[in-house]
């Protein structure tokens, strides 16, 4: 069977011709074609040229032509000779029609009587016409080729993986000895003991444990004050300190951290100190409670009756939360002066009761804790 070519002409259109077909296109200047098993398009007389058998087969006329292929696109960029210059079919063609007038001894024949017809030469119009390759259908098995292995060795991989883990699964384990038993047996009794240790004394820990944590928050939290600020709360603190003789001094510092900035002023400090009593005597025994009362009642024995009752209506009305501001002042000078006639000793007894019992009672009274 004839080997079959891809012709493509000038107008577009596209045929399936043979050999002897390819000569007669020659007159077609942008002519391609595409030989079998190629994806490139070549001009048909530099074809013609490059495979000189073609030119010693007679031309067969009266073949029919062949319905065009599909849409096909157009191959890589394809170099044309230069223009002006005769391709090697031109000097044929020349040859050919000089030939008859060799033979007849230079005597005119049929032939001169009629102009000879030259092909055209190439123009420059193909050099920058690109064509693309037409895709062959075997590019789904060439990408079947590099994915295959690919899959195949991610498979292996995986089945390597899936046994390697089957096989520890499988492996049998060693037996665990007695004394790992044991320890565990031992931890987890503690951890049960201690368990039912802390519920039964929550009541004790709690308390201390909430202190402890608000204690640690409000010294995180706090500021650092100024040279301003301190100056401001080491004159508050004398102050206090001197118009507070039945408080200490770390008591009162006690105090006086729990309001804003640290600085305030000593009758506030005083009710401050009442309050904070009341709310802790029950941290102190109860021979210390006692002894407490009977020093507060010692420190106002000193006081005339008058002013004695004046000191018993103001600690019922602070009880229930109405005093006024001015009864502060005056109260807090009849305290100062009993407390300064009491003896020294006594008088210090009372401040380290106080101070106990007010430590306690700034926290919130659920935190003091049983005696």
């Amino acid at each position: 069977m004839a080997q079959r070519y891809k012709l493509r002409l000038g107008d577009g259109s596209i045929r399936l011709v043979d050999a002897d077909e390819l000569r007669t296109w020659l007159g077609d200047g942008n002519a391609m074609v595409q030989t079998p098993g190629s994806y490139r398009w070549s001009p048909l007389r530099e074809f013609v040229t490059e495979e000189p058998a073609l030119l010693d087969v007679p031309p067969k006329p009266g073949e029919g032509e062949m319905s065009p292929d599909p849409v096909v696109p157009p191959s890589d960029r394809v170099a044309r000779p230069p223009r002006g210059e005769p391709t090697a079919v031109q000097a044929l063609a020349d040859d050919l029609v000089a030939a008859p007038a060799a033979d007849v001894g230079g005597k005119p024949t049929d032939a001169d009587r009629f102009p000879t017809i030259r092909l055209k030469p190439p123009d420059d119009r193909g050099q920058d016409h690109e064509v693309e390759a037409v895709p062959h259908p075997l590019w789904r098995e060439r990408l079947a080729q590099v994915l295959l292995p690919v899959v195949a060795a991610f498979g292996t991989l995986l089945s390597r993986s899936l046994d390697r883990l089957r096989a520890r699964q499988n492996r049998p384990r060693p037996p665990v000895p007695s004394w790992l038993w044991t320890k565990r047996s031992a931890v987890i009794a503690g951890l049960v003991a201690g368990g039912i240790f802390g519920v039964l004394t929550w009541k004790t820990w709690l308390p201390k444990l909430a202190r402890l944590g608000q204690v640690m928050f409000t010294e995180t939290d706090r500021p650092v004050p100024s040279q301003h600020e301190t100056e401001e709360q080491q004159r508050a603190l004398l102050a206090a300190t001197q118009q507070l003789p039945q408080l200490a001094p770390e008591t009162i510092h006690l105090l006086m951290s729990s309001g804003p900035g640290g600085v305030l002023d000593p009758a506030r400090v005083f009710q401050l100190a009442g309050d904070a009593a009341d709310r802790g005597r029950s941290a102190l025994t109860t021979g210390e409670a006692k002894e407490l009362k009977t020093l507060q009642r010692e420190l106002v024995r000193s006081l005339r009756p008058r002013e004695r009752q004046r000191v018993r209506e103001y600690d019922r009305a602070r009880s229930r939360g109405v005093v006024f501001a001015s009864e502060n002042r005056r109260v807090l000078e009849l305290s100062a002066r009993g407390a300064r006639a009491l003896p020294p000793r006594t008088r210090e007894r009372l401040q380290v009761l106080l101070g106990k019992a007010i430590s306690a009672g700034l926290v919130r009274p659920w935190d003091a804790p049983t005696r």
